[in-house]
């Protein structure tokens, strides 16, 4: 996928998204239930995590360094980490979090409209799990075709 294609992509995903809760009101957005214990406001907040982590490793690999939080972390670990990354925003206000979402969203926008196409998918010393290069568009990838969509859409 080219870097147009991938910031369509995460642009129709970030959209599709606010459209299941334009008519929410806050209540709604802090019901407990829609993933296990989680509330909306929970899931906007681990996207928001996981966009800026998106973000940093993209980073990363534009310096050739290895993408730490997207290689590293365990599948077994992640339950864990993601319990622990909503929990310690969990006291956040609702405008703070859907504001660090759309803050998010825009970072992983920019970072790979910076990112030239041959950056995008360079050949690099850091492999995924399944043999890929960790490159931006592997990141990206990720954050479009992750846990959420592989799980379906949450149902608000």
């Amino acid at each position: 996928m080219s870097k147009i294609e991938l910031s369509a992509s995460l642009n129709d995903v970030h959209r599709a998204i606010l459209e299941l809760v334009q008519h929410f009101g806050k209540d709604d957005f802090e019901r407990p239930g829609v993933l296990g214990d989680w509330s909306v406001k929970d899931l906007f907040a681990h996207i928001a995590y996981w966009n800026w982590e998106a973000v940093n490793s993209i980073a990363q690999v534009a310096r050739n360094e290895r993408p730490v939080m997207m290689l590293d972390v365990q599948f077994d670990e992640l339950n864990e980490l993601n319990a622990r990354e909503v929990a310690a925003r969990r006291a956040q206000a609702l405008p703070q979090v859907m504001e660090d979402f759309r803050r998010s969203q825009r970072a992983l926008v920019d970072a790979l409209q910076k990112t030239s196409e041959a950056e995008l998918t360079k050949v690099t010393a850091h492999k995924s799990g399944d043999d890929k290069d960790a490159n931006a568009a592997w990141i990206t990838g990720g954050i479009i075709d992750g846990p959420l969509a592989q799980r379906g859409t949450p149902s608000f």
